[in-house]
């Protein structure tokens, strides 16, 4: 991530795209990282998909429309969550390129979590806080897992093999 958040202050530093120092370069980075795990996931569930489901709703009279938001959707949707997801924990985990292109007094999760820890002086450390927050992010992509479960309707066993 290193490379990257040096290639995009290089590209994305003279006009016309003189975007260096702004919330859109870390957008664009977090896009750039996020993207082709997304797309392979996407990718492989659109294979996956069954579409003569499609033709066989529009020969019953359903609009193109209604086939796909009724037929196509709900059978693609769980492939698309779990695609956002791990977009979402990957972005997460981006550290080093949101402290490269990152405005000042801009900061990502990842960053205030390192200024918890590592503040320059002992005295303004907080430990307590970087748990808090770190304990907070854990429970939120549990709760994210959890509403892919409850959207899917599948149970937490039901592909282990014992």
């Amino acid at each position: 991530y290193i490379v990257l958040g040096l290639a995009l202050i290089l590209t994305y530093n003279k006009p016309p795209f003189a975007l260096h120092g702004t919330v859109w370069l870390v957008m664009i980075g977090h896009l750039v990282i996020s993207l082709p795990m997304s797309y392979r996931i996407v990718q492989a569930v659109l294979e996956g998909a069954d579409f003569s489901m499609l033709e066989a709703a529009r020969s019953l009279g359903a609009t193109e429309w209604t086939a796909v938001r009724r037929v196509v959707f709900p059978a693609i949707a769980p492939g698309l969550v779990a695609s956002a997801l791990l977009a979402f924990v990957n972005s997460l985990q981006n550290f080093s390129m949101s402290l490269m292109v990152a405005p000042e007094g801009f900061k990502t999760l990842p960053l205030d979590l390192v200024g918890f820890v590592f503040a320059e002086t002992g005295a303004y450390s907080n430990f307590n806080l970087a748990a808090a927050v770190s304990l907070c992010m854990m429970l939120l992509i549990i709760s994210a897992l959890w509403a892919v479960r409850l959207v899917t309707k599948q149970t937490w066993f039901e592909n282990l093999n014992f």
